[in-house]
This record gives C-alpha cells, structure tokens and sequence, in this order.
C-alpha cells in the first residue's frame, strides 16, 4: 500500500508576511490527489477541497497574526502538514488629535491615533523651504490602551522662533497603510516671558504687585500664596498696558506670606519667582 504523505507546495500565503487584505490567495500544489485542510490558531479544521492536487483562490482571514496550519491527507490516510505564520492588517490607521492647534507652538507635540500595528509616527514641520521630519520612539513617548495610543514629544523648534511653520502628524502601520493630520499654520514662540522687574507694596493687609513683562505673546501672570490654608493658583493679570500687569491682591493671614508668581505666554512657556513679605 502507499505509505507515502502527499508533498505539500505552498507558494502563497508566504510565511511572515504582512497582507493589506482579509482576503487571501491560497496557492497550493501536491505531489498527489489528497483532501487539503486548514486551522488558524489552532481552531477547528476547515475544508480546501477533496480529491484535489492543488488550489488556487482566496480564502477569509482574521485580523492580526494568523498561525496557519494546512493539512493534506490522502485515500490511504497517510498525512502531511505545512505550517505558516502571516500577518493581516487591513484597517488603516486614524490620527484623532493633533496638537497644538491654536496658532502657537513652543516645541511640545501631542499625537492621539488608532492602529493596532503601528509602524511609523512622524511630525513634519517646517517652512515652505525647509521642511523637517521628527520620529517618534512609539515605544518610550507614547501610551496604548486598545489600540489608542497617545503620544508626546519635544521637537527643538529654535532655529524657527518667531517665525510661522506648518506642522503635521502621519502614521504608517505595517502594512503601509497611512494617515496624516491636517496642517496647522503655528506661529513659532520658543522664548519664555522675561520678567523685567517685580515690585510689590505692602499696605495692611493689601499688597499690590507691579510686574514689567516682556512677550510678545502674553497670556497670563498667575500667584500662589505658600501661606493660605488652601493655596491655588490665582490671576494677577490677562492682558499687560504698556507691558505693566499691575494688581492689589488681599491677604486675610498675617505673617510672612511666600508668594510663587509665574507668567505665561500663548505657546505655552512659562517664567517663574517668588517673593516674601
């Protein structure tokens, strides 16, 4: 009787593989006419054909790592097996948010998408004639929870300061799949706030703070009182006149007051100082 298994010639799928589609060719030739199986990830077997020394034609996989086993089996029971691992990544990725996206840019960069294998993600910033690429480490600078990935970085945005770039996210999975974020037009801040001079007046229980200020971009000069019994953060100032933010602030609490003041500007960069009185 025939003891020999049918030889098993698999031209595709090819083992390792990264396929775009679900859908993929099964080229398969045998040395003999046998039935043809298959299982993937060792679920139940499912049928190729009967009586057949070949295939030819698409079959449905899952989403992912396929470990493919194909099993040809002849009429005297004598079996061969070819085993096979591809990858299937057919959804393209999505980049959700993209920031900043309000017109100002120190070098702080947040990227959201989602993609079960990501194998890029890159800021493109620049002007019209020099134009730069950042690669993210997805590894160290991102976070994933289900396939949502949330990503920060610092990009050293120097050589443009003062100037307008336009800047972009795009991520590309393994497959080669992309997606980009729209463009933001930023203008470029990287210079902190220079606090020129700080003066404040005791009176009572009243100080008054005088502070001269220097940012082209100004938004806000905030003060923390060391000493209250439930210290926050609260505004001295929104806007400067004539690069002045002046304010008459209350404290309730005698004693040595330590006072944190910090200033920002629209992109971002903070300066800090304290005073005592």
């Amino acid at each position: 009787g025939d003891l020999v298994p049918p030889e098993i010639t698999v031209d595709s799928p090819v083992d390792g593989e990264i396929y775009p589609s679900k859908s993929v060719l099964f080229d398969i030739e045998l040395s003999e006419e046998a039935e043809i199986e298959y299982n993937i990830n060792g679920g139940s077997w499912k049928s190729i054909c009967s009586s057949c020394d070949g295939y030819n034609n698409k079959k449905s996989l899952e989403e992912g790592v396929n470990d493919l086993v194909i099993k040809a089996e002849d009429e005297e029971g004598n079996t061969e097996y070819y085993e096979l691992t591809i990858i299937i990544d057919s959804d393209d990725p999505s980049i959700k948010d993209f920031e900043p996206d309000s017109g100002f840019a120190s070098g702080d960069f947040f990227v959201e998408f989602d993609e079960a294998n990501p194998e890029e993600l890159k800021i493109i910033y620049g002007t019209s004639n020099d134009m730069r690429e950042y690669l993210f480490d997805v590894e160290d600078e991102c976070e994933e929870d289900d396939d949502i990935y949330e990503c920060n970085s610092f990009v050293d945005l120097s050589d443009f300061d003062g100037e307008e770039i336009i800047a972009y996210a795009e991520i590309e999975d393994i497959a080669g799949n992309f997606d980009d974020s729209s463009d933001e037009e930023l203008l470029v801040d990287f210079s902190a706030p220079v606090i020129k001079s700080l003066d404040y007046e005791v009176d009572g229980k009243y100080v008054t703070f005088t502070l001269e200020i220097e940012d082209a971009n100004f938004d806000e000069a905030e003060y923390y009182d060391n000493s209250a019994s439930k210290p926050s953060w609260k505004s001295l100032c929104t806007k400067l006149t004539n690069g002045i933010c002046e304010k008459k602030v209350t404290f309730t609490n005698d004693g040595t007051h330590g006072v944190d003041i910090q200033v920002f500007d629209d992109a971002g960069n903070v300066i800090g100082e304290s005073v005592t009185f």
